[in-house]
């Protein structure tokens, strides 16, 4: 099936990056050790940080399947000639560089190098493979103060990839980005494709910080909930191919508003081709809001054969600063319901926004545009006389004729929420309404053709724990359009199978005062240690608000448990005594009271926090 073809289309591609960079091998797990040589899969090291210590001209970089590094980043400078993939056993989830998102009071603070998931400095000649990063404020970071060349990202996932809590900027965009290219000294960065990755829960998928590209390809990525610009394109013969973008609503407040696409000044031949834009919005009548942005100055581009499909916004709006944007050409596109949402100017299928006079020039031709009520399919400023002058428009079909199929629905078969099967297998199914479609779908981030393959009846199977990766469906219909694609990415990392281990047994029996002493008793016993509960467990009493605090052992003899059936032996009692908290005399104060169970974890007793007259 298509799961096992993934599988081995991950294996030959580990076997191909193998054989091509046999010569300097580097090897890391999170199971390994620093003591070890590093050099084989029996000896890999430990940590990230020994990355510092390789020679980087035609290095290879292996991380084993299954290993997690929690806030441990992997930095590599004069990476060339090599790369970074997996190794190990690859039905397991891909190695993760995950961090743990912080906090920063200064929104303005510099926090950037603080939360990158993996930077290369000067890389050349690289690939990338077969890594999951999450929780940082940029997955991939490569910086350039040297050309470059051949670069390539490939079956990569990215989740959680966001501004440091705290540092969002309503005025200002330092959104997290999945992939970015920073240019430190007018660096020209040649050949840079980027494919077949999938991406949750982004602020960007792809931004460049002035790198000079000459040729950009993203081809057959997915992503969802990616909530600031998506992806910018700048610099020269940009490509985008065959991507799917899915729901894509900012969480975060952004007064100028968002876009999956925003194009800057680009020139060459460029394309976006065949890509899907599923919903694309900020709040209900925010700016913005449309899927693909002319902003400034783009000439020499190509849309071609995407659908556009309810953005809030027009489904192309092309604005622009000092000029505006010349040499478009859009065609064949499917525009359903764009720019219903948003009431301002570009509420529309394509909007020709003509900023302070500047008419852009091109194409529009052989599009098929589904309106809502009172909403063109193209939108020329009425402020800016003729301001399509230059736009030839010619065999566009609006609503006449116009039959879609319904957007497929795709959901999960989950095991009972009793399975304690440590390795399940989860179909995931789809269905439309329109009559006699048929789905059709990929695993590997791109958009379903007609000639992907049929969705079986009962779902695709996957097995968790695995690899992360996107499910994309499309419907086809021989005497309909087809249906926009819909898709889920499915998160398999993390699965643990339910454990039906029985709760910690406890209560507090009384809170009292001794003199200058305060007394707690009670009792807890922790069912999941061995005979049922009979080794005695940990007990910690805190006074809140103070750091007075004392931990027992809760040992004491209560025949009473064992009558009552609560214990399978009476050595679960506790007596606790801790001096009352100074100039405290006639106040009433809180007591808590934990039982610490056997994952050192720390569990409230029954009864607590006390309270206490002093």
């Amino acid at each position: 099936n298509m799961a096992t073809n993934l599988l081995l289309l991950a294996v030959m591609l580990q076997v191909v990056v193998d054989l091509a960079y046999a010569g300097k091998s580097y090897y890391f797990s999170s199971n390994g050790s620093d003591t070890n040589s590093g050099m084989s899969p029996s000896q890999p090291w430990k940590s990230l940080s020994k990355a510092g210590s390789i020679d980087p001209k035609g290095a290879m970089l292996f991380l084993e399947y299954g290993s997690v590094w929690v806030d441990e980043f992997l930095t590599v400078d004069f990476l060339n000639d090599g790369g970074i993939t997996a190794y190990g056993d690859s039905n397991l989830p891909r190695p993760g560089i995950l961090g743990s998102r912080s906090a920063v009071i200064d929104p303005m603070a510099t926090f950037a190098s603080k939360s990158v998931c993996m930077q290369l400095f000067n890389p050349t000649r690289v690939t990338i493979s077969l890594v999951h990063m999450s929780g940082c404020y940029k997955g991939i970071e490569m910086m350039f103060n040297q050309n470059s060349t051949s670069i390539t990202i490939t079956n990569c996932s990215f989740a959680d990839i966001k501004t440091p809590l705290g540092a969002e900027q309503p005025s200002l965009g330092r959104w997290g980005s999945a992939i970015s290219m920073m240019d430190l000294k007018a660096a020209h960065v040649t050949n840079v494709t980027i494919r077949n990755n999938v991406g949750s829960r982004l602020d960007t998928f792809m931004q460049n910080a002035g790198a000079f590209v000459n040729g950009l390809y993203i081809d057959s990525n997915t992503v969802e909930r990616c909530g600031g610009n998506c992806i910018g394109l700048s610099a020269q013969n940009m490509h985008l191919r065959n991507s799917v973008f899915l729901r894509d609503t900012p969480e975060t407040l952004f007064l100028y508003g968002t876009t999956d696409v925003i194009i800057g000044t680009v020139s060459g031949n460029n394309s976006i081709t065949n890509n899907d834009f599923n919903t694309r919005g900020e709040y209900e009548a925010g700016p913005d809001g449309c899927a693909v942005d002319f902003e400034t100055s783009a000439s020499g581009f190509l849309v071609d054969g995407n659908t556009f499909y309810r953005s809030w916004g027009a489904g192309i709006m092309v604005f622009g600063h000092a000029t505006t944007s010349h040499g478009l050409t859009f065609t064949n596109n499917n525009f359903q319901y764009a720019g219903c949402v948003q009431p301002r100017g570009d509420q529309a299928g394509i909007a020709l926004m003509c900023p302070n006079g500047n008419k852009p020039s091109g194409t529009v031709s052989n599009n098929n545009f589904l309106t809502c009520p009172g909403v063109a399919a193209i939108y020329a400023n009425p402020k800016v006389p003729h301001c399509s002058a230059n736009v030839t428009m010619q065999n566009n079909k609006i609503n006449t004729g116009l039959t879609y199929v319904d957007m497929p629905q795709v959901s999960y078969n989950p095991p009972s929420p009793l399975s304690t099967d440590p390795r399940p297998v989860v179909p995931v199914i789809a269905f439309c309404n329109t009559p006699n479609a048929t789905i059709r779908y990929t695993i590997d981030g791109s958009r379903p053709e007609e000639s992907s393959p049929v969705m079986p009846t009962a779902g695709l199977q996957f097995t968790w724990p695995g690899q992360t990766l996107a499910v994309n469906i499309r419907a086809f219909h021989p005497d309909m359009l087809p249906s926009v694609t819909n898709g889920v990415i499915v998160e398999r990392r993390r699965y643990i199978p339910r454990v039906n281990l029985p709760y910690m047994r406890s209560s507090i029996d009384e809170g009292s005062v001794n003199g200058t002493m305060i007394q707690i008793r009670g009792w807890a016993v922790n069912p999941a240690l061995s005979g049922g509960g009979e080794p005695p467990v940990n007990v910690t009493v805190v006074i809140r608000g103070t750091t007075t605090s004392v931990t027992i052992l809760a040992n004491l003899p209560r025949e009473d448990l064992v009558k009552a059936k609560v214990a399978p032996n009476p050595n679960h009692g506790f007596y606790a005594e801790l001096p009352a908290p100074a100039d405290s005399n006639g106040k009433l104060v809180a007591v808590d009271v934990f039982a610490i169970d056997q994952m050192g974890a720390m569990v409230r007793i029954d009864g607590a926090p006390v309270p206490v007259q002093l």
